[in-house]
């Protein structure tokens, strides 16, 4: 299911650090399987190495994400669930298929949102659209979620991966200073505000993680999970 580990998010933030200092490379696509992009944090992992440290793989990953100055397209297919979700926000175009659906359930966990969501969604979706995703942990459906402005293109499952592609392919074909300089307007605004919520949220959900409430939610949810398996 592509939850994300540890380990995955050094070799995440590696990648997209020389992804960045190589200039060969003029943007970046980002994709899980045609089955699911992914289902956030591996949550049993997430309790073995908990991110106490303001740079823990998941906290540097993000900023690291923050800071990447390339186009990044992503191509979602299926559960695009937590993180695999809010690190959506710091992508450019998104293409996903027809029967993606998307979830941000931090709160049902014991834990709040991280990737600055909650600075970026309600200025993406209005306040009351952030509240439905980010408090009730609602699931919306590609149709929603494209109306919502989180994605650019819903297309059928079997052509995500060849129009994200194609996408990265004509952004890497523009005038790259252009490219960089324009896409640095857009997003600079916001930049050292995402990179304080990011570190802000982190503190919040460290202190989240410790309370009881939270071990229990996600003791429940593993026990669930496992016995679905």
């Amino acid at each position: 299911m592509n939850a994300l580990t540890h380990d995955m998010y050094v070799e995440l933030t590696s990648i997209l650090e020389d992804a960045d200092n190589d200039d060969d490379v003029r943007s970046v696509v980002v994709r899980g399987s045609t089955r699911v992009f992914s289902a956030g944090n591996d949550l049993a992992d997430f309790l073995v190495h908990p991110p106490r440290e303001p740079d823990a793989p998941v906290w540097k990953f993000l900023q690291t994400l923050n800071r990447f100055k390339k186009p990044i397209v992503a191509a979602v297919c299926g559960l695009a669930v937590g993180i695999g979700m809010s690190a959506l926000l710091h992508m450019d175009v998104i293409v996903c298929s027809d029967d993606a659906k998307f979830a941000m359930p931090f709160v049902s966990l014991g834990v709040c949102p991280e990737a600055a969501s909650s600075l970026l969604l309600p200025r993406t979706l209005g306040y009351q659209r952030a509240c439905e995703l980010l408090l009730l942990g609602g699931t919306i459906d590609a149709s929603r979620a494209e109306k919502f402005g989180i994605v650019n293109f819903v297309v059928p499952r079997d052509e995500v991966f060849a129009l994200a592609e194609s996408t990265a392919r004509k952004l890497a074909g523009l005038p790259n200073a252009a490219l960089i300089a324009t896409r640095a307007l857009l997003r600079d605004s916001d930049r050292e505000d995402v990179a304080e919520r990011i570190a802000i949220e982190a503190d919040v959900f460290n202190a989240l993680l410790s309370k009881p409430e939270a071990q229990r939610a996600i003791e429940r949810f593993l026990q669930k999970k496992s016995k679905a398996s």
